[in-house]
């Protein structure tokens, strides 16, 4: 008797329960378009990501090349600042390229282009720096140093290009913001 009515009790219970269901909707346009902006989008961060990969193992191998070298340039304040500025460039594209801030994608696009091809002459003139220091060039330390300075004035000079891009971009970023929040307020 106890199990009749315990059994009765569970069939109500799951009788008077209201069952809600929901249509399954597909939109084949939509699911098309969504496919191919991701892939765009996983085409942009892969360069993206090559770009920065390409930095980070020209800076690993000019490093090397760097431990190698003569006393006279391995001690130069120029070759740690060419160093360092390739390493501050490198960190800085990293993030911008990892944002998530951003409002209009198409504006974010265009910026992490000029920041790819900020950081690919950067990457040139690293090149160039590692086959400077290299123990294997025959020149003299004096010739290594004139190159290394303008190396470092070209450097400066693209870390100057790439901040002022990110100032822009932020600017502009910001702006958008606040034009979507005051059109929010009205709505």
């Amino acid at each position: 008797m106890r199990r009749i009515f315990l059994c009765s009790v569970i069939m109500t219970f799951c009788l008077a329960t209201p069952a809600f269901s929901q249509f399954v909707v597909t939109d084949p346009a939509l699911t098309q378009l969504s496919q191919i902006t991701w892939a765009k989008e996983l085409k942009q961060a892969y360069e993206q990501f090559k770009v920065l990969d390409n930095s980070r193992n020209i800076l690993t191998e000019s490093l090397d090349l760097y431990r190698k070298v003569s006393g006279l340039i391995q001690n130069s304040k120029m070759v740690l600042n060419v160093l360092k500025l390739q390493g501050e460039m490198l960190k800085i594209s990293a993030t911008e390229c990892s944002r998530t801030d951003i409002y209009t994608q198409e504006g974010y696009n265009a910026y992490t282009k000029v920041l790819n091809d900020i950081m690919e002459e950067s990457i040139t003139s690293f090149d160039l720096l590692r086959t400077i220091i290299s123990p294997d060039l025959k020149m003299t330390d004096g010739e290594r140093l004139k190159i290394i300075i303008d190396l470092d004035a070209k450097l400066r000079a693209q870390q100057d290009k790439l901040l002022d891009e990110r100032a822009r971009f932020n600017t502009v970023n910001d702006a958008i913001k606040r034009i979507a929040a005051l059109k929010s307020d009205k709505s």
